[in-house]
C-alpha cells in the first residue's frame, strides 16, 4: 500500500485546497513526527500559487505562465510528501488515511473510480450542518468532498471540506441561512474519478 498522489487531475485551486487540507491533517499528528518536505513549505507554496490564480483571471500569457508555475511547485512538494508518507506509514490504512492523504492498495479495483451518482445534500437539524450522501462507487477507496458558497457553476472558489471512506458525509461550519453546493470524487487505485452533478442545500 502506498499513499496516493492525487494531484494529477486536480485543478490550480483544487490543489491548494488539497494541500490545506494535507497540512491540517498533519499538523501535530504523531505518526508524522517530521514531514519531509515541511509543512511550512507547502503552506508557502500553496499561498504563492492562490496568489497567482488570482493574478492569472485576467488571462494574461505571462501571469498563466506564473500560475502553471507555481501550481506544478506545489505538486512537486505533495508528490514528495506523499512519497514520504509511505515510507512512514507502510501498509497501516489509519495513518495514511490520517496524513489526508488517501491510498493505493497492491491488489484491487484497477479501473479508475467512475462518477459518484445520486448524491443528495439535505438540510441537517443542526446549525450549520449539511448531510451528504451518494451511490457507492466500486472502484473507490475515499471520497473527496467539495464546497462552494456561492456559484455551483464557478471553474474556482471550490473547498475542499471532508474526505470520507464511506458514500456519506456531514458538513459542518456552513454559514446559518445560505445556499450551499456540494460536488463528490472518489479516489482509487487508479488516481481521481471524475466529479459528481453539484447537490445543493439551504443551510440552517
Amino acid at each position: 500500500m502506498a499513499a496516493l498522489k492525487e494531484t494529477a487531475r486536480l485543478t490550480p485551486s483544487e490543489l491548494a485546497n488539497k494541500a490545506d487540507h494535507i497540512v491540517e491533517q498533519m499538523t501535530d499528528n504523531v505518526a508524522f513526527p517530521s514531514p519531509q518536505p515541511s509543512l511550512a513549505s507547502i503552506t508557502t507554496a500553496a499561498t504563492a500559487l492562490r496568489a497567482a490564480i488570482t493574478a492569472a483571471m485576467g488571462g494574461g500569457r505571462m501571469e498563466v505562465a506564473v500560475r502553471n508555475a507555481r501550481r506544478n511547485e506545489l505538486k512537486d512538494l505533495v508528490d514528495r510528501l506523499a512519497e514520504h508518507v509511505s515510507s512512514v506509514a507502510g501498509k497501516d490504512e489509519e495513518l495514511v488515511l490520517s496524513s489526508g492523504f488517501g491510498f493505493r492498495r497492491q491488489a484491487g479495483p484497477l479501473a479508475e473510480p467512475s462518477m459518484p451518482r445520486n448524491l443528495s445534500a439535505r438540510i441537517n437539524e443542526h446549525v450549520g450542518r449539511v448531510d451528504l450522501a451518494w451511490t457507492p462507487v466500486p472502484e473507490a477507496l475515499t471520497y473527496h468532498i467539495l464546497h462552494h458558497a456561492s456559484d455551483p457553476l464557478a471553474v474556482d472558489g471550490w473547498t475542499l471540506v471532508g474526505v470520507s471512506t464511506r458514500a456519506a458525509f456531514s458538513v459542518k461550519g456552513l454559514t446559518s441561512g445560505k445556499q450551499a453546493h456540494f460536488k463528490v470524487a472518489g479516489i482509487g487505485t487508479r488516481g481521481m474519478g471524475p466529479w459528481s452533478q453539484v447537490a445543493s442545500s439551504l443551510v440552517k
